[in-house]
């Protein structure tokens, strides 16, 4: 049985270019780690491949195409095409419930009560309560929009004074109600 010498070779560096080397060529490298690190370099080549395949399949068109016509200098704006996609003021109880219900009294009196409050506050309202986002979210939605980071302590103190607020004005508005 005739043996033959595989020639092993790996990928170096020489004046900043990718050259093939053979194990022969590299001081102190024997045939077994080079051999390693030739697997190695395509299991992570092959881990690369199997993402990119993940993110060809699995990408989100419309804000991929938002971003390509930024990119090509054909949209009229730079916002983040995230936000494009979904507004987060959209009432989808409405596209749901087409149907109009009756209000109950307690509900038309909050929703004169939040027309009054400052825009934050009415923000921080629809998020917590309308949309059910935790106060973490809230926080982590506001250091991303302000560049500086709130503590969910902090949204919480804010939700507490806006509902303190509601009270009161309840109270002095509609005292028969509750």
């Amino acid at each position: 049985m005739k043996v033959t010498k595989v020639d092993v070779t790996v990928t170096g560096l020489i004046d900043g270019m990718a050259v093939q080397l053979s194990v022969n060529e590299v001081e102190g490298l024997t045939q077994e780690q080079a051999a390693a690190i030739n697997s190695a370099r395509a299991e992570a080549d092959h881990v690369e491949e199997l993402q990119a395949d993940y993110d060809r399949h699995h990408r989100d068109k419309v804000v991929e195409g938002i971003r390509y016509a930024i990119q090509r200098g054909q949209a009229e704006d730079n916002t983040d095409p995230l936000d494009k996609v979904a507004d987060p003021r959209a009432d989808i109880f409405s596209i749901i419930l087409p149907q109009k219900q009756e209000e109950s009294k307690k509900v038309v009196a909050v929703k004169k009560i939040l027309v009054e409050l400052p825009e934050q506050q009415r923000m921080l309202f629809e998020k917590r309560y309308v949309m059910r986002m935790t106060f973490d979210e809230i926080a982590d939605e506001e250091a991303l929009a302000t560049g500086k980071r709130v503590t969910k302590q902090a949204v919480s103190q804010r939700n507490q004074r806006m509902l303190a607020r509601i009270k009161k004005k309840l109270e002095q508005k509609f005292p028969n109600l509750f």
